[in-house]
């Protein structure tokens, strides 16, 4: 499909001004951009279903036929059978009243002129391709016994029903969980490269657009003002607006881990570092200057608490370092005795004189 100079009016306002998107099989287009940009009203115009009022030119060629010229009866058979869409909010998309398996049947059989037993074997075969647990059971059952994600999914299934070449996907994701985002991008992504369709992905969320998308287009007020390969548009854009949307998402880049230092390998010829009770920056001669050699008047640094959660006791002070030096070696003398208690075989002084 090719999308040239797409323009709509509503009551003489101006909605789209010369849209041009070319989807090719078996690729994912992105279209982004922020809310009442045009994005929606572009897929809509690709399916001929504009509000009342609506004026489209330009022209959407599918087949080798503009799709803005074709009566309403050629455009029914195109719609639902060659260009199919999925929209946002699958609770309203989906008929409360009706069965999933009617859904997923009654087009069917309109478009392709299957029998009942037939389109009943194809749409289990579709439930199950999208991944709905118990496909032959969840075929009776209504849309509310199902989740969100779910839903989508069969919303999914019944876009497919009728192997169309072109899916337009309005936001399908974003009534949903991020785990379940992933779950729907995944299946997108998959269905695209194994039935080879030409997708249309309908997003304002460029984290969305990232994961499954292999060109992007940028809107702003009704007009693309930016598109090319996704890796360029995201990472490297031109438009000033992309980069303005890029710059709004948050910043999850981890900050850099410091390498630790080993406090116990100082560099050569460099004093050792201080420990981290030490004064910061100390002047020259103060007790905190690791050149300083301690003197008997220094305070008591408490050492390091080993358990930080008990008490810190403080270090004893062991007092300056002195050096002493050693003792002489003296002869030992003969033990004479006291003075009262002369030594046995000696004569005392009063004897000698």
């Amino acid at each position: 499909m090719k999308i040239t100079d797409l323009k709509v009016d509503i009551h003489g306002r101006q909605i789209l001004k010369g849209v041009s998107v070319s989807l090719h099989e078996g690729r994912v287009h992105g279209l982004a951009g922020e809310s009442g940009s045009g994005k929606t009203m572009t897929g809509l115009a690709a399916l001929g279903l504009l509000p009342h009022g609506a004026r489209a030119t330009g022209s959407i060629l599918h087949n080798g036929r503009n799709l803005l010229e074709l009566p309403a009866k050629e455009l029914n058979k195109v719609r639902g059978g060659e260009v199919a869409m999925v929209f946002q909010d699958p609770a309203t998309s989906l008929h409360p009243m009706l069965t999933v398996g009617r859904q997923l049947t009654e087009h069917m059989r309109h478009h392709l002129g299957l029998g009942k037993v037939e389109a009943r074997e194809r749409a289990v075969d579709l439930l199950s391709k999208v991944r709905i647990p118990g496909a032959a059971e969840a075929y009776g059952r209504y849309p509310h016994q199902f989740s969100g994600g779910m839903r989508q999914r069969i919303a999914i299934a019944i876009a497919l029903a009728c192997s169309p070449r072109v899916l337009i996907a309005d936001e399908p994701t974003t009534a949903l969980d991020v785990t379940v985002q992933a779950g729907i991008l995944r299946l997108l992504r998959g269905l695209c490269d194994e039935l080879g369709l030409a997708v249309l992905l309908v997003t304002h969320d460029l984290g969305v657009m990232s994961a499954v998308a292999d060109e992007v287009s940028v809107m702003k007020d009704g007009l693309i003002v930016e598109t090319g390969p996704r890796a360029h548009v995201l990472r490297t854009p031109d438009h000033p607006y992309t980069r303005t949307l890029l710059s709004s998402l948050p910043d999850h880049t981890p900050l850099p881990t410091p390498t630790p230092t080993p406090a116990s390998a100082p560099a050569p010829d460099h004093p050792a570092a201080p420990s981290p009770d030490a004064v910061p920056n100390p002047e020259p001669g103060h007790p905190g200057d690791p050149t300083r050699s301690p003197r008997p008047d220094d305070p008591v640094v408490p050492a390091p608490d080993p358990n930080p959660d008990g008490p810190v006791a403080p270090a004893p002070d062991p007092g300056p370092e002195r050096s002493v030096a050693p003792e002489p070696d003296i002869a030992p003398t003969p033990d004479r005795g006291t003075e009262s208690d002369p030594a046995p075989g000696t004569a005392s002084d009063e004897e000698r004189s």
